[in-house]
């Protein structure tokens, strides 16, 4: 649960910030790829995407094979942290021309981020027996039950899904508030936004234009 924890919440975020904006705009650039981004990243296709594959890893089918084989392992890991940098992007404003939320809105939408995860957790945490066969058989580890091997496993993932999500959206109300004081504009646009856009709109033009 540790590791999922880090492949949902602190790989994506760090891995979309640490990328120079001029790579994610050349990177980003093709017509096939931004369309693709822009469908899969609105706000409520990302949500919907992200719980989704949560939520599907969590089954029993998709834990007890994780546990027997590397390959399936490492396939559900890479889903993970596809579609979890998927849901960071709306939040952080990384890919150029994007419709971006306002910061009271990115706020917003990693509360709801924080809030629907944590289900799965609940489940973990008040489960009255082992959910998966392949830890229930497994040697116990730190002297822990496999019951309580598993609730400690939920009581993590809903410490760590809060911490990390209202922290950050607490940072995104703090830096609104801060620029409502100054009168400053938290989030200005930027050129590559503009160009971006206007990529878009001359694409749109030349569809337009050709005859059918």
């Amino acid at each position: 649960m540790a590791q999922r924890s880090l492949l949902l919440l602190v790989a994506p975020p760090l891995l979309l910030m640490g990328l120079p904006r001029w790579l994610v705009d050349r990177l980003t650039r093709p017509a096939i790829v931004d369309g693709i981004l822009g469908a899969l990243t609105r706000p409520v296709v990302a949500t919907l995407l992200f719980n989704a594959a949560v939520v599907a890893s969590f089954v029993a089918p998709a834990i007890n094979g994780e546990a027997r084989s590397g390959a399936i392992a490492a396939g559900i890991n890479l889903g993970l942290l596809a579609v979890a940098t998927l849901m960071w992007i709306p939040a952080l404003r990384t890919i150029p021309g994007e419709r971006y939320l306002s910061t009271g809105g990115r706020a917003g939408y990693l509360m709801v981020q924080a809030i629907l995860p944590t289900f799965p957790a609940l489940v973990f945490i008040f489960a009255q027996h082992p959910l998966y066969s392949a830890y229930a058989q497994a040697p116990t580890t730190l002297g822990l039950s496999p019951l309580l091997d598993q609730q400690v496993a939920g009581a993590l993932a809903k410490v760590a899904g809060l911490g990390i999500l209202l922290g950050a959206a607490g940072f995104f109300l703090l830096r609104w508030h801060h620029a409502e004081e100054d009168g400053s504009d938290p989030d200005p646009l930027l050129w590559d936004d503009v160009e971006r856009e206007l990529r878009r709109l001359e694409r749109r033009s030349r569809k337009t234009d050709s005859p059918n």
